[in-house]
Formats: structure tokens, C-alpha cells, sequence
């Protein structure tokens, strides 16, 4: 499964100040047994650092959030939050925070969107 925030609305023409602002957004998933199963942390203006990549086991070696847009729609994602494993009738506390705000954030809404693992009927 991944976990990405869905920026409501998106403007493609604000791209460029999504990904520059200094706010700093945490998110953090623990199944039911407190575990942590993802953390990602980091300034969304840290998107322009690129692409994370995959170490030999498959697991994301950094937890940067990075912006995708296309279609008319944008989300930030962390690598540290994608393609984890999550147990089929199990529980999961998801906690998001933001901090350190810039006050060049425009009046959106992050949504966070948890996606796959199984069959996706739209």
C-alpha cells in the first residue's frame, strides 16, 4: 500500500510555490500493536531533491516528500511510505502533522489518500 496527500484543489499553476514551501509535513503509520510500519518526514520544498530510491531488501532509503501532477491532479508521497505491507483484518493509526507553516501556503486542503494492495474498482 502508499500513502500520499492529495492537494484539494489543485492548480498545476501553483506547482512551483507547492513545491517551495518550508512547511513541514509528518506523517507517521503504527499498526494495532503500536508498531511502526512508515515514517515520513521532511519540508515540502524538499520535493526538488528528486527521486528516492530502493536499497537491495526494496526498502526507501529516504523519506523526502516529493510532489506528482498530472491529469489535473497533484499529491505529495514519501518513498518511506510506499509499497509497505499492511496484514489483511489488522488495524492502523495513521497521525499527520504540520509544522513550521509558510506563510505562502495557499488555502488547500491535504487529503490523505492510502491506495493498493488488492483490487482497485473505481
Amino acid at each position: 500500500m502508499t500513502i500520499s496527500f492529495t492537494v484539494l484543489p489543485f492548480n498545476a499553476a501553483e506547482v512551483h510555490l507547492l513545491k517551495s514551501l518550508t512547511t513541514v509535513l509528518a506523517a507517521e503509520l503504527h499498526d494495532d500493536k503500536g508498531n511502526l510500519v512508515c515514517s515520513a518526514s521532511g519540508r515540502l520544498s524538499e520535493s526538488l531533491r528528486g527521486t528516492s530510491v530502493q536499497d537491495e531488501h526494496g526498502k526507501w532509503t529516504e523519506s523526502h516528500w516529493g510532489l506528482a501532477y498530472g491529469g489535473g491532479d497533484g499529491n505529495f508521497w514519501s518513498g518511506a511510505c510506499a509499497d509497505i505491507k499492511m496484514k489483511h483484518r489488522a488495524s492502523y493509526v495513521l497521525t499527520v502533522k504540520l509544522d513550521q507553516i509558510d506563510p505562502r501556503t495557499p488555502d488547500k486542503m491535504l487529503e490523505p489518500i492510502i491506495e493498493g494492495g488488492g483490487i482497485e474498482v473505481p
